[in-house]
């Protein structure tokens, strides 16, 4: 059997980063990945996770009891194809840091905790979807699933009911460092919390699903796809694209349209529906071919992004300049774009009236080499 156990703490005994590499280092064809650890090292883990998935053959991971902090990363992370124990039970939160040290010192742990959180809760979410932030919410409430509620959520894949061939124990000493102590004394997982996702997630798991399918050949009509033919013609049609159209030319399309805002878009309109009426009969009615009528529609969409496009332009080149001669700051860059795209003659007037900013060497700064170097683990 091609298995690898993964029954210890993340960072100890055969569940380190170097035990697991080795135990990889002769294999081929598919991997299953047996899991039953109550986590531990962040840094541990995601090197395992790494590995795994650097991994030539297919992985399926099955987690025989429970995966919890680093274990759960691992184990989502890491498998083509995340299989639970029908009886198993998997942990997310946020991570944690044993330190000491004055205020600057617990500030710098703080942002380093808060950016490995955030980078484990990109994990679950590229996994079961969602965002991150939706995902950081569950995390630090400490959330428990159970198998249902894992599936349920997108975590994992499926239930497998097979007992474990080499059952593994985890001590309960080894759960004390958490809030809760197992699925059964936790609260149910916030599930709802995921049931919402935003308009730019739906566009991007929608164009995600179009990416796996080969490029310039309509969707087949397969169960796991998501959308159908129909649909698939009906987006070309509405984006002008014939229906063989490659993913480059639905992003490009899609980024053309959104160049130009619904207000934008209306206030053209409107001013086309003004000048028919002003030209029309007395009646004040005028038939216009439907054909002819999403013609003129489409032109001044694309008339709008064009002008706003050069008006982009024009600003960038003016505040660029305003920055080389230094006149500028790089930093407001971007505020002195947005404030010439709103009146380029007060702004122009006010950089050229502008002192040059006095500019500072750098290089020479004094660096405190006796900063306390942090000796925690990040769990």
């Amino acid at each position: 059997m091609n298995d690898v156990l993964i029954y210890d703490e993340i960072g100890t005994g055969d569940s380190t980063p170097k035990a697991v590499t080795t135990a990889l280092a002769n294999r081929s064809g598919d991997l299953t990945v047996r899991v039953n650890s109550p986590g531990g090292d962040a840094y541990a883990g995601l090197a395992i996770m790494n590995t795994l998935r650097e991994y030539a053959g297919k992985v399926t991971v099955i987690i025989e009891g429970l995966a919890a902090s680093a274990a759960s990363y691992i184990a989502i992370g890491g498998a083509d194809r995340l299989v639970m124990c029908s009886n198993a039970e998997l942990m997310i939160h946020d991570a944690m840091l044993m330190t000491q040290g004055n205020f600057d010192q617990l500030t710098k742990d703080a942002a380093q905790l808060n950016r490995i959180s955030d980078t484990l809760a990109g994990i679950y979410a590229t996994k079961a979807g969602g965002t991150k932030e939706q995902w950081r919410d569950l995390m630090k409430a400490e959330t428990w699933f159970s198998a249902e509620e894992a599936v349920k959520a997108g975590l994992a894949d499926a239930i497998h009911g097979m007992k474990a061939e080499q059952p593994a124990t985890v001590s309960a000493s080894a759960l004390t460092q958490y809030r809760y102590a197992g699925r059964s004394n936790a609260p149910a997982p916030n599930l709802a919390a995921l049931a919402t996702p935003s308009r730019k997630e739906n566009i991007v798991s929608f164009l995600n699903r179009f990416a796996r399918n080969e490029e310039g050949t309509p969707p087949a009509a397969e169960e796991n796809i998501g959308f159908s033919p129909e649909q698939w013609n009906r987006l070309t049609a509405a984006l002008r694209l014939d229906q063989a159209a490659t993913l480059e030319e639905v992003v490009a399309a899609v980024e053309t349209l959104s160049g130009a805002t619904d207000q934008e878009i209306a206030a053209a309109i409107n001013d086309v529906k003004a000048q028919v009426k002003a030209q029309a009969k007395i009646d004040r009615t005028v038939v216009v071919d439907a054909a002819v009528w999403d013609k003129m529609q489409e032109t001044l969409k694309v008339g709008v992004v064009a002008q706003t496009q050069a008006g982009r332009l024009n600003a960038e080149q003016v505040v660029d300049q305003a920055i080389r001669v230094g006149k500028a700051s790089p930093g407001q860059r971007e505020q002195w774009i947005a404030a010439f795209i709103k009146d380029p003659e007060e702004i122009t007037r006010r950089l050229n009236k502008a002192q040059e900013i006095p500019r500072i060497e750098r290089g020479y700064s004094k660096v405190n080499l006796d900063e306390q170097e942090n000796k925690g683990w990040v769990r």
